[in-house]
């Protein structure tokens, strides 16, 4: 599967990784709180340095001997929850709860 994952960070969105590996969101704007564990947080960071659904998919499919197919499955789910919770947007959605304009 390639696809493109074309979002941008909402408004007011930050994050911290916290021990463990976790890492937290939070929209200022709604007050907003999402979290991801260690597998989410290492699928969020490798779609954010390569750009590229399956880029990420296949290096932390590399690093952790995971099926890259779950994998793909669980990096859906952390872009459509962090989409439901406000944390992102798809281009031509708009975003929830915050004004348009900047990305981190």
């Amino acid at each position: 599967m390639s696809v493109a994952p074309e979002f941008k960070i909402c408004e007011g969105v930050i994050s911290e990784v916290v021990p463990l590996g976790e890492t937290v969101f939070m929209n200022v704007h709604t007050l907003t709180y999402f979290g991801l564990d260690t597998l989410g947080s290492r699928l969020w960071r490798a779609v954010r340095e390569t750009q590229d659904f399956s880029a990420a998919v296949a290096a932390v499919a590399e690093e952790t001997g995971m099926d890259p197919e779950r994998l793909a499955r669980t990096l859906e789910s952390v872009l459509a929850g962090m989409e439901r919770s406000g944390l992102i947007v798809r281009p031509g959605a708009p975003e929830s709860g915050a004004a348009a304009g900047s990305s981190d």
